[in-house]
Parts: C-alpha cells; sequence; structure tokens
C-alpha cells in the first residue's frame, strides 16, 4: 500500500475535512484584508502590513513541515492493540 492510499477519505470524514478546509479559508480571508488595513491605518504604509501576510506564510510552511506524515496517528494507535 502507498503513502496515497492512506490519505484516501470517504463519506463523513471528506465532507467535515473539506468543511474545516473552508472555514479556515473564510477566517483568513477576513482576517487577512483586516489586519492589513487595521496595520496601514496605524502606521500609514501598506509595507507592514504585507511583512505580516508574508510572516504567516512562513510560519504556516514551517509548520506544515512539523506535521508526521510519515506515521499518522492512526496507524500509531493500532500498533499498540496486540493481536488477538
Amino acid at each position: 500500500m502507498t503513502a496515497i492510499e492512506n490519505w484516501v477519505i470517504d463519506g463523513s470524514a471528506a465532507a467535515s475535512g473539506i468543511a474545516w478546509i473552508n472555514g479556515i479559508g473564510n477566517l483568513g480571508g477576513f482576517f487577512g484584508p483586516t489586519a492589513v488595513g487595521w496595520i496601514k491605518i496605524m502606521t500609514g504604509s501598506f509595507s507592514s502590513g504585507l511583512y505580516l501576510l508574508a510572516g504567516m506564510a512562513v510560519v504556516s510552511a514551517v509548520s506544515t513541515f512539523w506535521l508526521d506524515i510519515k506515521n499518522p496517528v492512526a496507524e500509531r494507535e493500532l500498533a499498540s492493540v496486540p493481536a488477538e
């Protein structure tokens, strides 16, 4: 079984994952421009707000690499259960 086959989900799990991604995207679509506008008002320049967005993109990329993709949680939990 390949690594891609381990990530196949269906039914309510797929719907829940899509809803989660959509919700996070909507929050980013609201708070990103709001933060840039607020920083523009406070500093008088868009550059600080854009640096904030760039910094958040870097934080997102680094946190993505911290995920334990090679050893998913489901496999770790199943590995601790003794065979019957």
